[in-house]
């Protein structure tokens, strides 16, 4: 075994030094039953030997007794896991390694940090952008920014199939990016939750979660094109073969566990999803453009710092979005509370119920969901994403109460309107990203057209925002009410 080139890589890859060290005792201990694991992974006969660690929850409920011939003091189920992990790692390692080169997957021996990327897993769309805008945008230091980058190209070796986030990207396909991406998140939040996953194993995943969150933060800011909800929801429809790699980790999880949400990261998620709620209006005069608003706010603001006009204009969005995200209504039976009110809410996916913590009342209170007929029910969810959010009125509706007084969204309404017509493009919600691109591609025309717009827009948001109420809805239920 290439005892010290492992330890390196698990530390270069986003490992503590304890974390790493421990991997490499557990590969030592497979090693001293089943020697030559080098000689094993270098005639693929290391499959065989890798089977031998399989153990699932019903052999443990059976009590059998794990294939491989390693003693275990204690569980057997989370021991024989634990030393499958560490030799799966120690074969991406040495498949990743080239002898000669000194090469690892993501690294170069070298202090060059952006060196050449060895394998697809382990890319990075627009890696020295995300570094550049963690340092300016994030405060973070260049040693802090570069431990997010090692945690995604962890992630990348943990997850197979996460380079479809970066090719997706670079394909200019940012539905498929963002979806899998949010599916990755909730599949480390479930793993963060279960039982069966030791406290070490979570210290790597919280890395992973937190390096995720901290790139999708990137992507929101920099990318061109922020897919719609819409879009979102038909994608998942469409190809949910492509994506099943990324459901949630539900297979590791027992009867009991919770995965938890705390205040901030309902708020994180929900205010992306309000950012992406484009709506129409019942007769398709007028929209609810909110990805394109989110996108000409972000223009100005970084534009803005270009001249001697600095503004503070995708501050005063991202600060609505969440303020908008803290007011949604979460149902009880009989009463309510805006999400800003509670601590955390608390999912069960062996039974899909839905609980929420809130201070100053003890236990937890079950969620319950309006019903596409008016009713309420106890809210069933498996997943963050199988709870929508609801605008009541519904949004198309108030949007043609209130044409006259949103101007400004009827002018930018119009500019969609024409940009479709002209590049003939079907005019609905899951195309605004492909509309906002052409929009924003002459700068002089969003200068010039666009940007007046923006002190309006801030007056109608607000409008817009009193006339709705924002409640969490079963997604079952909000499909057949739309």
């Amino acid at each position: 075994m290439k005892e010290s080139e492992f330890v390196d890589w698990l530390v270069k890859s986003g490992r503590q030094g304890n974390s790493a060290k421990s991997v490499v005792s557990r590969v030592r201990r497979i090693e001293d039953v089943y020697p030559d694991l080098d000689s094993r992974i270098e005639d693929n006969s290391i499959e065989t030997l890798l089977n031998v660690f399989t153990y699932t929850k019903k052999d443990e409920a059976k009590r059998r007794a794990p294939l491989h011939k390693i003693e275990i003091d204690g569980n057997p189920y989370t021991g024989t896991q634990s030393l499958r992990n560490a030799l799966t790692q120690y074969i991406e390692f040495r498949r990743a390694y080239k002898v000669g080169t000194s090469e690892m997957c993501g690294y170069m021996t070298s202090d060059t940090e952006s060196g050449t990327i060895s394998t697809a897993s382990c890319d990075i769309y627009k890696i020295d952008e995300f570094r550049g805008w963690m340092s300016e945008y994030g405060n973070l230091k260049k040693s802090s920014a570069g431990s997010y980058i090692a945690y995604l190209k962890a992630l990348g070796r943990y997850i197979t199939g996460l380079e479809y986030v970066y090719s997706s990207l670079r394909e200019d396909n940012t539905a498929l990016a963002f979806d899998i991406l949010e599916k990755v998140d909730e599949k480390l939040s479930a793993l963060l939750s279960s039982l069966s996953v030791s406290s070490e194993m979570k210290k790597d995943l919280n890395n992973w979660r937190s390096a995720v969150r901290k790139y999708v933060d990137f992507l929101q800011d920099e990318i061109e094109v922020i897919p719609d909800e819409e879009e979102l929801e038909e994608l998942s429809a469409a190809i949910p073969q492509t994506l099943e790699t990324y459901r949630s980790g539900l297979e590791y999880m027992e009867v009991g566990d919770t995965i938890e949400y705390t205040l901030d990261e309902l708020k994180k998620n929900f205010a992306f999803r309000l950012s992406t709620q484009n709506r129409m209006s019942n007769d398709k005069d007028i929209f609810y453009p909110i990805s394109i608003i989110r996108k000409l706010f972000c223009y100005s603001q970084h534009n803005g710092k270009k001249t001697a006009t600095p503004n503070r204009d995708y501050d005063w969005f991202k600060n609505w979005i969440d303020d908008y995200a803290g007011e949604i209504q979460v149902l009880l039976n009989g009463k309510s509370y805006q999400l800003s009110d509670i601590r955390a809410l608390l999912l069960y996916p062996a039974t899909e119920n839905v609980y929420i913590r809130v201070p100053d009342v003890n236990g937890d209170l079950w969620v319950y969901t309006e019903t596409a007929d008016g009713k309420t029910e106890p809210l069933k969810a498996t997943g963050i994403r199988k709870i929508h959010i609801d605008h009541t009125p519904l949004m198309a509706q108030v949007l043609t109460d209130n044409i006259s007084l949103i101007p400004a969204i009827d002018t930018l309404s119009k500019e969609i309107k024409a940009t479709a017509k002209t590049n003939r493009i079907d005019l609905k919600p899951a195309n605004f990203g492909k509309i906002s691109k052409i929009l924003f591609a002459d700068e002089k025309y969003v200068d010039g057209q666009l940007l007046p717009l923006i002190p309006a827009l801030k007056e109608e948001l607000d409008l817009l925002r009193k006339k709705c109420t924002l409640t969490l809805m079963q997604a079952s239920h909000n499909l057949r009410k739309k």
